[in-house]
């Protein structure tokens, strides 16, 4: 409610408010004083019940202190005394949609634009309505009809980039947010949506720019504090910035459940275990689940993805994004699930265990298997198949696996071997040997250990926790580079994913120079095409029975070509990334990565089907 415009036409009937009422009724909704205002107009609907302005403030009222459904009931008595007064009819569709009712908020929001088919502002609530209903074409029409009849209206333009920003058209999304900041230097809501298109863009420092400068136009406004500390987080920079910003944030929101998951992901990263359960609790207590809406209203079923802290989850930002079922994300606490069984069965038609390291999830998985057997759905990598996937266990089950060799590998307590050395495995390991510690991936706490003293000098930090022993081989190729080549099985399917080509044999994508080598990337797109000719009929075939062994149903395998002409297995397990690539250099890699993307969504289709 902006202004006495809102309140025009204070005649209804038999009775007519007087005006110094409807100015006290414009000077509570223009300081924001909810509360007051629906005091006020309560006392006013009893004594004037035929004057529209009674029910219209009464509305607009309890639309604003969240009481949707009394809200309703109220702006419906308005509609009947004043049938032609639109912004009845946006609060009325406000309403309906907050009670999830979109039919009704639609019908309302249309007679709005049928009584001002002019007015760009109700154009504009249309479109974001449309576009939270995911039917993007029909809110692309409104925004864009807005903007004809005000071509200065940066609310419009805003709303345009949302529009563009759901369909995941970045670049275009940029620009119409650019527009709206044009227009308005002070718009700070255009401001974090620019800042989040960067960052989707992964343009790190723009995005921190525009996102600073929300904050800085309203410094105590949580929208830009929580974009912010985001920002932050996912760069896992500023640790101590970031942990700042939610601080704020927690006392200016404290009731806001998602501010404890970015607190917890804060103190997990900063290696506060203790504090970071905690603030995950705090986030259970509020709200037990995270829910990415589906991209298209009814949705097809929904899903309950299991995650933790501190387990080694699989990466399903992309895999999981832009989907046609509702995802509730769920945070497995040990001991701590009971009291949301019956929400678990509700929210889930399948299961998605994200829980995928055996060795950092050794505690946890036990209480997420809990969870699937007792809810008893169709579960995608099942805990008790994942328990079954460490290095060690892979390694054994793949011995005798055609066209394929697996470095021996054991798993040991680190003070045996710094008091043993290679006595204390067994006798068919010679150095060279790689040493990593348990439960650590892309190249994090992992050596070569070409004698002894390596051994011990690497283990001097750490030397009470488990690690890996397995026997290094050399797979340099002829031109002395290393290839490493990654395959997402799914469902039985396999699909080349990348190909990393370095200098060394420490071999992951972000460690090599592909950027800046032509004959790389053409290499590694010969690759993806399903061309390179290291990969005949027969080995895609021990590739398929890779993926069997593994029992999962989502799982990645990391691979090299030996100088045997083998597949020489550095891992298969359930914690591989795949997304899609934002650099325009790599961008011929996208067609192949939304093939996996379309085979994970009919898995997941395939289960909630319950074929």
């Amino acid at each position: 409610m902006a202004g006495k415009k809102g309140f025009q036409g204070v005649a209804g009937g038999k009775a007519v408010v007087p005006m110094p009422l409807v100015n006290e009724l414009v000077a509570l909704s223009s300081k924001g004083e909810w509360a007051q205002l629906v005091t006020k107009s309560k006392t006013l609907s009893e004594r004037y019940p035929m004057a529209p302005i009674s029910w219209k403030a009464l509305g607009k009222g309890l639309l604003a202190i969240g009481q949707s459904e009394q809200s309703v009931i109220a702006l419906l008595r308005g509609v009947k005394l004043a049938p032609r007064d639109a912004d009845l009819y946006l609060d009325l569709g406000q309403a309906h949609q907050n009670l999830g009712q979109h039919a009704e908020a639609e019908q309302a929001y249309r007679k709005a634009l049928e009584i001002n088919p002019k007015s760009a502002s109700i154009l504009t609530r249309l479109g974001q309505f449309l576009t939270e209903c995911m039917r993007h074409e029909e809110a692309l029409v409104c925004h864009q009809s807005a903007i004809q009849i005000d071509p200065k209206n940066a609310i419009a333009y805003n709303n345009l980039g949302n529009t563009f920003f759901g369909v995941l058209q970045l670049q275009e999304a940029r620009n119409y947010y650019h527009r709206a900041v044009e227009l308005n230097p002070q718009y700070m809501e255009a401001w974090i949506n620019l800042g989040n298109t960067f960052r989707k863009l992964e343009v790190w420092g723009d995005a921190e720019l525009c996102l600073r400068n929300a904050l800085q136009i309203h410094p105590d406004s949580p929208l830009p504090i929580m974009a912010l500390s985001q920002l932050l987080g996912h760069l896992n920079i500023k640790n101590e910035e970031c942990l700042e910003l939610l601080n704020r944030l927690i006392v200016l929101t404290p009731n806001s459940a998602e501010v404890y998951v970015e607190l917890g992901n804060a103190h997990l990263r900063m290696k506060n275990q203790d504090l970071a359960l905690e603030a995950y609790r705090r986030f259970k207590q509020q709200k037990p689940f995270i829910t990415w809406m589906a991209n298209k209203s009814p949705a097809d079923f929904s899903v309950v993805v299991l995650d933790a802290p501190f387990a080694g989850s699989t990466p399903i930002n992309y895999l999981l994004g832009q989907a046609g079922f509702e995802r509730h994300f769920y945070c497995v606490i040990p001991n701590e699930w009971e009291q949301d069984r019956d929400a678990l069965k509700l929210k889930g038609d399948v299961i998605i265990n994200v829980i995928g390291d055996a060795d950092n999830g050794q505690e946890i998985l036990p209480h997420a298997l809990q969870i699937c057997d007792a809810l008893n759905r169709p579960t995608i990598n099942h805990p008790r198949k994942i328990l079954a996937t460490d290095r060690e266990s892979i390694a054994h089950r793949l011995e005798n696996t055609p066209l394929c060799k697996v470095p021996r590998t054991i798993r040991v307590e680190g003070a045996l071997l710094k008091s043993g050395g290679m006595s204390a495995l067994p006798e068919h390991f010679d150095l060279p040997i790689l040493v990593r510690l348990a439960g650590t991936h892309g190249g994090d706490a992992v050596q070569k250990c070409d004698d002894i003293a390596a051994i011990h000098s690497f283990m001097e930090e750490r030397p009470g926790d488990i690690y890996y022993v397995t026997e290094y081989v050399n797979y340099q190729s002829s031109d002395g580079y290393f290839r490493k080549y990654r395959w997402i099985c799914i469902d039985g399917e396999i699909f080349p994913y990348h190909l990393a080509i370095h200098t060394d044999w420490l071999v992951h994508y972000f460690r090599t120079d592909m950027g800046n080598h032509d004959w790389m990337r053409s290499e590694e797109e010969v690759f993806l095409k399903g061309a390179c000719p290291l990969f005949t009929p027969s080995h895609l075939e021990a590739l398929k029975q890779i993926a069997a062994a593994t029992h999962l149903d989502y799982c990645g395998i990391d691979c090299g070509i030996d100088s045997q002409n083998r597949i020489l297995v550095f891992e298969a397990n359930a914690t591989m990334l795949v997304h899609d690539e934002k650099e325009e250099m790599f961008k011929f890699k996208n067609p192949y990565v939304e093939n996996i993307k379309q085979a994970f969504d009919r898995l997941v289709y395939k289960m909630a089907r319950g074929s």
